[in-house]
C-alpha cells in the first residue's frame, strides 16, 4: 500500500523528546513512513546525539527550512507534489506548525485522512499562563485569575492595566489568537487526535470530540536496553535524573529537602549520590553550592540519548520532577517521555510531582513512590528509603503492558486501519 505522510520538525539524530518519541512509534509500526523533518537547526534539543538505530519502515526527508513556518510551508510544497505517493498524513506537534502544515494539506486535499499528535497543549498550555508569556497577569484570559474574586474582576484598576498590557504586547495577542485558532481547526478537521495522557484529552478536547481521541503512551523500546550495564548492589544509592529543569519545573524542593535530611543525617554523603544529566536553572544550580551539596548532588550537562539510558539503567532510582502547575490548573495535563524511559530501564522511580493527573495515577498504579512538591514529605520519603529500607513495589507486567513500543505500535497501526478501513 502507499506509505504515511509524517511532518515532524523533530526526528533523531535531533536529540529532543517529540523526535525520539516518533522514532520509538514509528519504529515498531507494520506501516511504512516518509518522516519529513528538520535537518539544520537544534533549537529546543540536546544538539544531534540521538543516533538510533534504523528501520526498514522509516525514511527521513530532510528539510532546507530553517524555521518552523517555513518548514510548514515545505512539507506542504513536498507533500503536493507527491500526492499520489501517500494514504494518511500524521502531523507531531510541537512544534505547532507541524499541524499548520497538516491544515493547509487538509483543506487542499479533503479526502486525504490526517491524524493529528498533540505532545502538549497548544492555544492554552499552562506553561505559558505560568511565565505569562501571552497572558497579562491582570487579564481574566490568564488561567491564574480564573478562581479571581469578584472586586478582582470589576476592579477598574485592572481594566486600567489590562489595557495597557494588551497595547504594549500586541505581538503576544497576535500570537495566542493564532494558536487558538490553530488548535480548534486542528481538532475540529484531522480524523484522529493523538494524546500521550488522559489529563490531556480532557484539557485539550470539549466532551463533543473526544471520540476522535487516541491514547498513544509514549513508549520505551525493549532492544536499546539490551547491552546496557546495570547498577550492582551496594552504597551509595544511586538516584539519577535525565532530562529538562527549568524555572517552572524545578528541582528546589528536592535540594532543599536533601539539604534538611543532611542536616539531620551526618552520613548521608556515604548513603547516597544524586546525579543530574541535562539542563537544570541557574538558581537551582547556585542552591547545590549554597546548600553545601556539593559532592552530594552532582550536575552533568546533556548527554546523549543512549547515553541518558545507560545512566539511567546504572541507577538505583530514576528521579522524577514535573512542574507545579496548581497555580493555573488542578492537575497536570503532562506526561514526561523520559518517563516511559524510566522504565525501560527497568529502575525505580522516586517522583515529585502534583497529587492529580495522569501522570501520577501510572506512576502509583506502577508501584512508584509519589510524593507532592512539600519539602518535609521529599525529606520523608528519603529517609524512609535510604534509612528504613523502602523499596517501590513496582509492576512490571503492566508497564509493559502500558509503555512497550511494541504495545503502543499496535495501537496505532489499529487507529490506522480503522481510518483507511484496511482490513489486513
Amino acid at each position: 500500500m502507499k506509505r504515511i505522510f509524517v511532518v515532524s520538525w523533530f526526528y533523531p539524530p535531533l536529540n529532543s523528546s517529540e523526535g525520539l518519541v516518533t522514532a520509538k512509534l514509528l519504529g515498531r509500526s507494520q506501516y511504512h513512513y516518509d518522516v519529513f523533518t528538520e535537518s539544520s537547526c537544534e533549537q529546543w534539543s540536546y544538539g544531534r546525539s540521538a543516533a538510533l538505530p534504523e528501520t526498514d519502515n522509516v525514511h527521513r526527508i530532510e528539510a532546507h527550512a530553517s524555521t518552523p513556518s517555513a518548514f510548514a510551508d515545505e512539507a506542504f510544497r513536498y507533500f503536493q507534489s507527491h500526492t499520489d505517493s501517500y494514504s494518511l498524513v500524521m502531523t507531531r506537534s510541537m512544534p505547532p506548525e507541524c499541524h499548520a502544515a497538516g491544515l493547509r494539506i487538509k483543506e487542499t486535499f479533503p479526502a486525504v485522512p490526517w491524524l493529528a499528535s498533540f505532545g502538549d497543549p497548544i492555544k492554552d498550555n499552562p506553561y505559558r499562563h505560568l511565565d505569562e508569556t501571552l497572558y497579562s497577569s491582570w487579564s481574566l484570559d490568564s488561567m491564574k485569575n480564573r478562581k479571581a474574586p469578584l472586586s478582582f474582576r470589576l476592579s477598574p484598576r485592572r481594566f486600567v492595566h489590562e489595557a495597557l498590557w494588551l497595547l504594549r504586547h500586541r505581538t503576544a495577542v497576535r500570537e495566542r489568537q493564532a494558536l487558538g485558532d490553530l488548535e480548534e481547526q486542528t481538532v475540529q478537521r484531522a480524523e484522529r487526535i493523538l494524546v500521550n495522557n488522559r489529563s490531556e484529552l480532557r484539557y485539550l478536547l470539549p466532551e463533543h470530540l473526544r471520540q476522535k481521541a487516541v491514547l498513544l503512551r509514549h513508549s520505551y523500546e525493549p532492544a536499546l536496553y539490551d547491552a546496557l550495564p546495570r547498577r550492582e548492589s551496594g552504597e551509595p544509592t544511586r538516584f539519577v535524573f535525565t532530562g529538562a529543569l527549568d524555572e517552572q519545573r524545578s528541582a528546589a524542593p528536592l535540594l532543599e529537602a536533601i539539604a534538611e535530611l543532611k542536616a539531620d543525617c551526618a552520613d548521608l554523603p556515604a548513603r547516597a549520590v544524586f546525579d543530574f544529566y541535562g539542563t537544570m536553572a541557574e538558581h537551582d544550580l547556585a542552591a547545590i553550592v549554597r546548600l553545601g551539596l556539593t559532592g552530594l548532588v552532582r550536575y552533568s550537562p546533556p548527554t546523549g540519548y543512549l547515553d541518558s539510558l545507560r545512566q539511567l539503567a546504572a541507577a538505583d532510582w530514576a528521579l522524577h520532577i514535573d512542574a507545579d502547575l496548581s497555580a493555573v490548573w488542578n492537575e497536570n495535563v503532562f506526561f514526561a517521555a523520559k518517563l516511559a524511559d524510566c522504565f525501560g530501564a527497568h529502575v525505580p522511580v522516586f517522583a515529585i510531582g502534583m497529587p492529580r493527573g495522569d501522570v501520577t495515577r501510572c506512576l502509583e498504579r506502577a508501584g512508584m513512590v509519589t510524593v507532592g512538591f512539600s519539602v518535609g514529605e521529599i525529606k520523608q520519603a528519603l529517609y524512609e528509603i535510604l534509612y528504613q529500607g523502602r523499596k517501590a513495589e513496582a509492576d512490571w507486567d503492566w508497564i509493559a503492558e502500558e509503555f512497550d513500543a511494541r504495545r503502543v505500535a499496535a495501537c496505532l497501526d489499529q487507529t490506522i486501519r480503522e481510518v483507511l478501513n484496511d482490513g489486513s
